[in-house]
């Protein structure tokens, strides 16, 4: 029988209340969710999907009078991202492995769990699809903000994409309704001297021109806006087609550049501001994906890193099928180890008998 997580901590169910949530689901714009009390609190669990996590608010007072209410409820901040990432990201076009989704997504959770925030920001946004993901952790004053050359299509010198700035907006309506958001329409080549240099952020996605100097002023410009623990991720690192980037990456580096990789995920490079942190954010990925461990340690510009490949996603695997999938990592692990090897005429004699 499964157990319910909050009677684990002992506390029993008084009552059950049907509850409406402002939060858009496959149920429609009002979706519907069973809140529980336990001892004063609301459990809420959203009906339109299951891998949702538990949601808490306090107690409404119309519940104590034993009457059947409906209460509103809004799903924001942290449930908003899981609703994302639960589904709304597959309708948004764009080039963003499902993998490398969930490590921006934790990594962003992690630097708020241990006490570093701020604003987040994306250079180069087509349609929204990373762009969502940083507006949907930020939270409190914290803002998001989209840099995209949109319609100005004659600054973009390679081809490297097409952004929509229609499309973008009713994405945020749709999947980042409550986040602050702050658009920028301007080539990233026109922001290293002006006022926008003095912004600070926490989270930084490098995606936009794809040669090498606009991909060395980008990293650049991400370095001058960050701040003690900022993450800076970097798209299409080694991705054959648009080769300026590692070479704007090579050139970032050789011109001193400050910034410390610490991680590779598919088709990203993550960066942060010491090795200290470099290593911080490379042991939690390695604790909270172990399974999509490929390399380690590989050398890049003097750094050493963490390679991460492809793995089954929590929101797009049903969980038996995700952890068969860990099982036989975790015995394939196994079996390449030395201790493995040199048991095995053992383990064939006993197979005999």
């Amino acid at each position: 029988m499964r157990r319910d997580p909050c009677r684990r901590r002992g506390k029993a169910i008084t009552q059950r209340r049907e509850v409406h949530t402002g939060s858009p689901c496959e149920n429609g714009p009002q979706g519907r969710a069973v809140g529980e009390i336990f001892a004063g609190v609301i459990v809420v669990r959203p009906s339109c999907s299951r891998r949702w996590p538990v949601l808490k608010v306090g107690l409404h007072p119309g519940l104590t009078g034993g009457r059947r209410e409906d209460i509103r409820v809004e799903l924001t901040g942290q449930n908003s991202l899981d609703h994302y990432l639960g589904g709304g990201i597959k309708e948004v076009v764009g080039w963003l492995s499902l993998t490398s989704a969930e490590f921006i997504a934790h990594l962003a959770r992690f630097q708020t769990n241990i006490g570093i925030t701020g604003d987040t920001c994306e250079i180069g946004i087509h349609h929204g699809k990373l762009f969502l993901i940083l507006a949907n952790v930020t939270s409190g004053n914290e803002r998001a903000v989209a840099v995209d050359i949109f319609s100005d299509q004659h600054k973009n010198v390679d081809q490297s994409g097409y952004g929509d700035r229609q499309i973008f907006e009713g994405h945020l309506r749709k999947f980042a309704p409550h986040s602050a958001v702050d658009i920028v329409q301007e080539s990233s080549l026109d922001l290293t001297n002006s006022d926008f240099a003095k912004r600070k952020f926490r989270m930084f996605s490098v995606d936009g021109g794809h040669t090498s100097e606009i991909t060395q002023n980008d990293l650049a410009l991400a370095q001058t806006c960050a701040i003690p623990g900022s993450i800076v991720v970097l798209d299409d690192i080694l991705n054959s087609h648009w080769l300026g980037v590692i070479e704007g990456t090579a050139r970032y580096f050789i011109a001193s550049g400050g910034l410390v990789p610490f991680a590779i995920s598919p088709n990203k490079l993550y960066l942060t501001t010491s090795d200290d942190f470099a290593k911080r954010y490379a042991d939690e990925l390695k604790r909270a994906f172990k399974d999509a461990i490929s390399k380690e340690p590989v050398e890049f510009f003097g750094s050493q890193l963490v390679v991460f490949g492809e793995r089954p996603s929590q929101w797009h695997v049903p969980p038996a099928e995700l952890e068969l999938a860990r099982a036989r990592h975790e015995l394939t692990t196994i079996r390449n180890t030395i201790s493995w090897r040199i048991t095995a005429p053992l383990r064939w004699v006993r197979s005999a008998f």
